[in-house]
């Protein structure tokens, strides 16, 4: 089956969601093959860099360091500034979509922490470049962002152009 991703899209409504902390979590969208690049500010300096995915436990803590610039395979730490953490994963993945936390402190007990959330799109409509065809199979998914130059109120998920019973959704 062949889908136009112009022709199908998928609202992501809702940029920035809550944490279990309360904290808001930004998300970022890629598509796979990008490189994702996110600075983490913090109100004070620390010794120790940390890079994680979903929890800072064992195989999920993928740098952990005190060097300013820190390299493991596709992810990377540099610490810039003071209170400035960058991290990037490259080559992005399916796979690699989730939750991250980047961490500055002391110590792990006395860390700060941010988490951001990536999303890794099958496509990026966001009016600045051309769009190729999708292809997919037969009930598989597809995953696209959208994004507005303009915030109007009423959004459309539609199949084809927009016009009667072509319309899926409307918010």
């Amino acid at each position: 089956m062949i889908l136009h991703h112009a022709s199908f899209c998928f609202f992501l409504l809702c940029l920035q969601v809550r944490s279990s902390s309360g904290a808001q979590v930004t998300h970022f969208f890629k598509e796979p093959g990008e490189t994702i690049s996110v600075t983490c500010s913090f109100l004070s300096p620390g010794a120790w860099r940390t890079f994680c995915r979903e929890t800072c436990e064992g195989e999920n803590v993928l740098i952990r360091t005190q060097r300013q610039t820190e390299q493991r395979g596709r992810y990377r730490t540099e610490y810039k500034s003071t209170y400035n953490l960058h991290v990037s994963i490259s080559d992005l993945t399916q796979s690699d979509a989730g939750l991250y936390t980047c961490g500055l402190g002391g110590s792990s007990s006395l860390a700060s922490y941010h988490e951001f959330r990536l999303v890794v799109v099958d496509a990026l409509l966001d009016g600045t470049r051309d769009h190729r065809l999708l292809y997919k199979e037969t009930s598989s998914s597809l995953t696209v962002a959208c994004s507005f130059s303009r915030s109007g109120r009423t959004k459309f998920f539609c199949r084809g152009k927009c016009d009667g019973d072509q319309i899926l959704v409307q918010t």
